[in-house]
């Protein structure tokens, strides 16, 4: 958790909602993206938002989630959108 604490937009909730889904690091995150961790959480029962998937670009990219430009707030969302989480599962 402690790894994680240190990125910006990450406290410790969302670093214990991470740990749970088995990521992190840094790496974890930019390895399953936002909209796939989004989505994971989404389907573990976690109370989650596009908020979170801001956070974790931001987390990546050292931003602060507000600093995100829209143009990529609107590609995360699409993303979002755009993945389904049964093939992410394999089923």
């Amino acid at each position: 958790m402690k790894e994680l604490l240190k990125l910006k937009n990450i406290g410790e909730v969302s670093a214990k909602m991470l740990n749970e889904i088995d990521v992190f690091t840094r790496d974890d995150i930019v390895k399953l993206g936002p909209a796939t961790i989004f989505h994971i959480l989404k389907a573990q029962g976690f109370n989650v938002n596009l908020m979170m998937v801001y956070a974790l670009e931001g987390a990546i990219t050292n931003r602060h989630f507000n600093d995100i430009p829209h143009a990529d707030k609107e590609r995360l969302r699409k993303e979002v959108e755009n993945t389904l989480f049964d093939n992410l599962t394999g089923n």
